[in-house]
């Protein structure tokens, strides 16, 4: 049985094959790489393809092998390397014959059909304007020489494991030249010209540079380029490369290819924000974005003059990168969608208002860059948010000097004083909501702010109780499951359903929402904006889709549990929960983290795939 596994998920079997006994999945992340949570998404999306799990588990052990379900060797034949191969024949080949190329890979023509069916509609996500199409049973691309190029470099990069730092494992795909070659004409040109480029940038570049030889071998060219729009500068060092690089090769390039080098040097030096002067007209940009993010997450960047000029300067090459048709892929992705929601969230609705803003188009991997500066920016505010303690205390100074000072010196802990009180300021005390009162005298009116008690010396036993208190306040800012009970409603909650597809599923619960009140017609548009530019499925049978701004009139979540698993995107879904959330609702980000810390578990999802009624679901979600 030939499953639809990607390259990262083979190595997690492949270390789990090799190993003779329980690994726990810290191990598997230090191995790959990756992070823990990334391990146990990807064994659960492993487990979802078999009827039995591929995958066991044991508390307290770790994972390995179900050795009993499938033959080990066929989980190794990968579909992806099987859509490499269909792509790479189809685009050297110009035109292909269907039933020769079915025999050729020894699979059945339906099997070929639905193959090409997933290539086009990853193709489609990727926003390429190319195709696979069929004709008198001859198989071709339509779609320009520069985009056939693009998505053989996707599918290319995928098979592999986003970009490998090792050239061995490009070997095998090219032939018109020795890609350890190219790689060693490529770093030597580098030096001598001076240019920075970031590993990742090299790497790309080579690989770009390895598929056009290849094209070219095969008579495949560029018929036209935009000349004008490229920098004298860099046709003369497109031009002094191929002095180089036809050292290397047995054919000669067209001036057009040349062009086109011209072009990759562009896209690959403008990712280098030491090439880069900032584009002042993306200031005024950058900074009602960091307004909007603040009105509508609640996240203030205002006074973060670093993330300011980061996103400018970003925003400065993503331009230029725009300009010559270029992306940049991100490797890292996959893991900022699982390990970083929230943010991912607020750097989708960015993506969203720069392509208004600059009326540009922006892939997925783009969305990635934009996550990074703004995790780089909410890590920095995490670390600088301190603890508010009011300190209540009738004595004089001296003494609350002494306790002012002993917090502060004692507390492993980033903490701020907000003033000393009396007795008789505590109203004002509550309006200013710290998160901890400590007191040296009882409090007898009722509050929801933690309270503590201390003596006027303030003893050490003292100073561990105010930390737990405080370590206390921090988990339940993250929030508990019982935070979700106020959004759900048994009239939003929908069991025993089917659809055909995501889009008619999305509609329904809209409708339903808009039924009860809960939202307007501007809600399911969108929604389908939010996921037209980055789909909502997190790999684990569970999809959250929501608007791209809060624009709900009442707060709510809406729940369907399918009877069936639906493909969304290039994921099996059978929980969705749609968010309802209004512009005054401050909760996003707890609600956020309780979700996926709740949902990462795959038992539970499974649970609550299983769920008869909406009292079910509820003990689902609280037990």
């Amino acid at each position: 049985m030939v499953v639809n596994i990607n390259n990262r998920q083979k190595r997690i079997i492949e270390i789990l094959k090799d190993t003779n006994e329980w690994i726990v999945s810290s191990e598997i992340a230090k191995r790959l790489h990756l992070s823990d949570r990334t391990v146990r998404n990807e064994i659960n999306i492993i487990n979802n393809l078999y009827e039995e799990p591929l995958i066991i588990s044991l508390k307290g052990k770790g994972y390995s092998l179900n050795k009993f379900n499938v033959n080990i060797e066929e989980i190794t034949q990968v579909a992806e390397k099987r859509q490499l191969i269909i792509l790479k024949s189809i685009l050297l080949s110009k035109k292909i014959d269907f039933y020769e190329l079915a025999d050729k890979l020894f699979i059945s023509e339906t099997t070929l059909d639905k193959e090409i069916s997933a290539i086009n509609q990853i193709i489609k996500e990727k926003n390429i304007s190319l195709a696979v199409k069929r004709k008198n049973n001859k198989l071709y691309f339509e779609g320009t020489e520069e985009s056939k190029r693009k998505v053989y470099l996707y599918f290319l990069i995928d098979e592999i494991g986003e970009y490998s730092f090792d050239f061995n494992n490009y070997s095998d795909y090219f032939h018109a030249c020795d890609i350890l070659e190219l790689k060693e004409t490529v770093m030597s040109f580098i030096k001598e010209e001076k240019l920075v480029l970031s590993d990742l940038s090299l790497i790309s570049l080579i690989i770009h540079i390895a598929i056009m030889l290849e094209s070219v071998m095969h008579g495949n060219y560029i018929t036209s380029i935009l000349n004008d729009n490229i920098d004298k500068e860099l046709v003369r060092i497109s031009n002094s490369f191929y002095k180089k690089l036809s050292k290397i090769i047995n054919f000669k390039l067209p001036d057009e290819e040349i062009y086109y080098i011209a072009s990759l040097f562009t896209s690959k030096l403008v990712n280098n924000m030491d090439n880069l002067k900032p584009n002042h007209d993306y200031y005024n940009i950058v900074q009602n974005l960091i307004k909007e993010i603040n009105a509508n997450y609640q996240v203030d960047l205002s006074n973060d003059k670093q993330f300011l000029n980061n996103l400018q300067m970003h925003l400065t090459a993503l331009g230029k990168r725009v300009h010559s048709n270029r992306y940049y892929s991100n490797p890292l992705i996959q893991d900022i969608k699982d390990n970083f929601p929230f943010t991912y969230d607020i750097s989708v609705y960015v993506s969203l208002r720069i392509q208004e803003l600059m009326d540009i188009k922006l892939v997925e991997d783009e969305i990635g860059f934009i996550a990074l500066h703004m995790m780089c920016a909410i890590e920095k505010m995490k670390l600088s948010s301190k603890k508010r303690i009011a300190i209540i205390n009738p004595l004089g100074r001296a003494s609350t000097n002494y306790i002012t000072e002993r917090l502060l010196k004692c507390l492993k802990k980033p903490i701020e004083i907000m003033e000393v009180y009396s007795l008789f300021e505590l109203e004002d005390v509550i309006r200013e909501r710290p998160d901890l009162i400590v007191t040296t005298v009882n409090i007898d009116k009722c509050t929801d702010i933690p309270v503590f008690k201390c003596s006027y010396l303030l003893k050490d036993n003292e100073i561990d109780e105010i930390g737990r208190l405080i370590d206390l306040k921090e988990n339940e800012d993250k929030g508990t499951n019982k935070v979700l009970l106020e959004y759900f409603d048994k009239k939003l909650f929908f069991c025993n359903v089917s659809f055909r597809n995501k889009e008619e599923l999305i509609t329904h619960m809209c409708l339903r929402l808009k039924e009860q009140g809960y939202v307007d017609d501007r809600f399911i548009r969108s929604v389908f904006k939010r996921e037209e530019i980055a789909p909502t499925a997190f790999g684990n049978l569970f999809a959250i889709p929501h608007p791209a701004e809060k624009i709900a009139l009442k707060n709510g979540i809406a729940v369907c549990i399918l009877n069936e698993g639906l493909n969304w995107s290039k994921h099996k879904v059978k929980v969705v929960f749609l968010f309802s959330l209004t512009k005054s609702n401050m909760n996003l980000n707890k609600i956020y983290e309780v979700f996926v810390s709740l949902l990462e578990d795959i038992n539970r999802v499974k649970r609550l795939a299983k769920v008869q009624n909406y009292e079910e679901f509820i003990d689902s979600i609280l037990n």
